[in-house]
């Protein structure tokens, strides 16, 4: 399961992860009108990243007393254009601040709120990708080379995914991630 990967050490889990992925919006709300379109989203909501319709990329990690909750500015994601899009967590950290990066660069956080209490890990057995366990959270748009990682990746390893690994570029961006410096720490890809 996902909470053995990057869930819970007691469960073989390293609470770290790196969750990237390259999205084109053509909306900024979900399917349904609403808000909160999903990139990812673990078993019911206990670690996702998404988007809100004023173009914030959000991410939210579940905790035993309040989730830990962060986003970008506004108008940060616009529709109709491509996005190289990351995010990387350690709920073990006494900080657990998440840390975005856009296009390969740091962007900085608009909204942080740690967690509090003790990590909850991953309920469930389920990764959504486009949408939630509710079926009520459908990006709208292009999604492509999805990845999720068991480490915080450094800046340098976020570039070399947003460029393409030094062994084959492909379209600017993802290209082969088995031949990526990091690829022991690789542990989904979606192409």
């Amino acid at each position: 399961t996902w909470n053995n990967l990057i869930g819970q050490p007691a469960n073989g889990g390293t609470q770290k992860y790196t969750l990237s992925a390259w999205i084109h919006p053509t909306a900024l709300n979900h399917a349904g009108g609403g808000n909160f379109p999903r990139i990812f989203d673990f078993a019911d909501q206990d670690i996702s990243l998404f988007l809100n319709s004023s173009g914030r990329l959000m991410h939210r990690h579940r905790f035993s007393s309040s989730d830990a909750e962060f986003n970008t500015a506004t108008n940060t994601i616009q529709i109709n254009r491509w996005y190289h899009v990351a995010v990387t967590f350690d709920a073990s950290s006494a900080s657990n601040t998440a840390v975005f990066y856009i296009d390969g660069e740091v962007t900085a956080l608009d909204g942080n709120t740690p967690g509090t209490g003790t990590d909850s890990g991953i309920a469930g057995a389920d990764c959504f990708i486009g949408d939630n366990s509710n079926n009520n959270r459908k990006f709208q748009g292009f999604m492509d080379e999805l990845s999720i990682w068991n480490d915080v990746l450094t800046f340098s390893e976020i570039q070399e995914i947003y460029n393409g690994s030094n062994m084959h570029v492909h379209r600017r961006g993802v290209g082969n991630l088995r031949k990526h410096t990091a690829v022991s720490k690789l542990i989904a890809w979606w192409k």
